[in-house]
């Protein structure tokens, strides 16, 4: 019933039957790898890529981020299912590298634990041992979980226990801002310059070890494959370039392609194809069938002075918007959610919210709330961003750390469509299985934290989950970058005279101030150092003075 009142665009969990198919059409044994990624039925089957290639671009022929450094060491996912992860950490990895943070071995083993069920049933219903997942698992992990190194949680760890469990790892890293490649609607050109700019992106293929020539680790899986009908494992990697001019010949003679050009792929499987070249042809690479691709476009340093606030936990299951039965405008749409504010990080860095509508405005409020509930009176709300919608995906947007007048309140995302299209927002729910009948994924729905507003209609998501029957439910993945005020150096909530003598005391060694403190709260002239200048610098500004 929910399906037919809510609009579903471009849906990065697709409402169609999902099933698992990890055996291999031949010979497993013969590399005795594993593939991982989830089929998922009535999808797109087919890459588009070949066909949008532009003879004219002014793109090189050839790139790899392997040469150009921004690629780490291929590593090994023995015999689980588990190259979803080892996809999304080598597009971390490398994102970390591109963006200037310096070389990290991040941890699979600790996405796949966040990524199995918890113990009170909520999360994705997988085990984490031998279970494969789908690409949106990895993308929910690095924008929800975040990342933590390979020495705190090694890979194939011994420890039985389920992720809660665990002693708690803080994380180093959160991806901000992501690119969601449906394969649909992407071209080879977007491609390429997504692989130049974000170093890769996290993509699928079909695995059948028959169609690849061992002797140049070059794979084409053509027209004759349908996984329809034949059970085929698929398998995720991390595309890292590309060679217009690779040769067709250095396909299988059996299995060969029309024209030359091909994609340079890192693997996951150790010593074993360690890269692979897929044909610009092959049938189902990068295609939606097995799994979305995606692209880390920017990441987020975690620290002791700031903090991910999250309604959901777990990102976005797919993209939700309404029609005109139930909004005023379905082409102009606030989605809203509530934040408990802290105290000690009441400066807001940036806002993230997922959308699949590419190319519309978007307007960033911080709203008043009265018992939890934000005022629909806009005259109130303050507008802290706003901007054009750059891709599909998840959004990361700077807001000037601005400052929180209120512990509760609400941060509003105003979406707008100028061709009168429907919008849309990411939101954390339910996924289901429509052959078994069985969950794939549980939410933690919060209740009354989400709300929607649109001309004179407003209402609770809650309350429009509870007039359809649904008592799952679910929440908009509006996520906020929290901070300590520059120049807050005691951290208390405000800057005064008090934190000028802090910053004195410790330039002169008498006071000893965490790093964090040091570098993104003391150092309020960013020239990299905590000196005098700072403190004098915070002296002016609590007298109003203009530095």
């Amino acid at each position: 019933m929910k399906k037919l009142v809510a609009l579903i665009l471009s849906a990065i969990m697709v409402l169609c039957s999902i099933t698992t198919a990890f055996a291999y059409q031949t010979k497993p044994s013969a590399i005795g790898k594993t593939g991982g990624s989830i089929v998922v039925q009535g999808a797109s089957g087919k890459n588009s890529l070949s066909e949008t290639v532009d003879e004219k671009s002014e793109l090189p022929q050839s790139y790899s981020s392997v040469d150009a450094g921004f690629v780490t060491p291929v590593k090994d996912q023995g015999e689980q299912n588990t190259c979803v992860f080892f996809s999304g950490m080598a597009a971390m990895e490398t994102a970390l590298l591109k963006n200037g943070f310096g070389e990290y071995d991040l941890s699979e083993e600790h996405a796949n634990y966040w990524a199995s069920l918890r113990n009170d049933g909520k999360g994705w219903q997988r085990d984490r041992v031998n279970s494969g997942a789908l690409s949106m698992t990895g993308y929910g992990y690095l924008t929800s979980g975040g990342t933590v190194l390979e020495s705190d949680l090694p890979y194939m760890s011994s420890n039985k226990e389920y992720f809660e469990d665990l002693k708690h790892i803080e994380p180093l890293f959160y991806a901000g801002g992501v690119r969601s490649m449906d394969s649909e609607n992407i071209d080879a050109e977007y491609f390429k310059k997504t692989i130049m700019e974000c170093g890769g992106i996290s993509a699928s293929f079909a695995v059948v070890f028959d169609y690849i020539n061992t002797a140049t680790s070059a794979y084409y899986c053509g027209d004759d494959l349908d996984v329809d009908t034949l059970s085929v494992s698929g398998h995720q990697v991390f595309v890292v370039g590309w060679d217009d001019n690779y040769s067709k010949n250095n396909f299988k003679s059996s299995h060969r392609p029309k024209n030359d050009g091909a994609w340079l792929v890192k693997n996951s499987w150790g010593d074993i194809f360690s890269y692979i070249w897929i044909s610009y042809e092959d049938k189902y690479f990068a295609s939606n069938y097995f799994s979305e691709c995606f692209a880390i476009n920017d990441v987020i340093k975690n620290h002791s002075c700031n903090k991910l606030l999250q309604v959901d936990e777990f990102g976005p299951t797919y993209n939700m918007a309404f029609d005109e039965s139930l909004v005023e405008n379905p082409s102009e749409i606030t989605f809203i959610n509530t934040f408990d504010f802290s105290a000690e990080m009441p400066s807001i860095s940036n806002v993230e919210f997922s959308t699949s509508n590419a190319g519309d405005n978007y307007i960033i409020y911080y709203i008043p709330t009265t018992n939890g509930v934000p005022t629909n009176d806009e005259a109130q709300w303050t507008e802290i961003a706003s901007g054009q919608v750059e891709y599909e995906g998840n959004q990361n947007i700077a807001v000037n750390n601005y400052i929180v007048p209120d512990k509760n309140g609400a941060i509003g995302v105003k979406i707008t469509c100028n061709d009168n299209e429907p919008v849309s927002i990411g939101c954390c729910e339910w996924v289901s299985d429509l052959n078994s009948n069985q969950m794939i994924f549980l939410p933690r729905t919060l209740d009354n934290r989400s709300f929607v507003k649109s001309g004179k209609t407003s209402f609770s998501l809650t309350d429009f989950y509870n007039s359809i029957g649904d008592e799952i439910g679910g929440n908009f993945t509006i996520k906020l970058i929290s901070n300590v005020i520059e120049g807050d150096v005691d951290k208390n909530g405000i800057v005064n005279v008090m934190d000028a003598t802090l910053v004195q005391k410790a330039a002169a060694d008498i006071e000893n101030l965490d790093d964090d403190i040091v570098t993104y709260v003391a150092d309020v002239n960013s020239d990299g150092q905590m000196n005098v200048l700072d403190a004098t610098k915070i002296q002016k500004s609590v007298a109003g003075l203009s530095d």
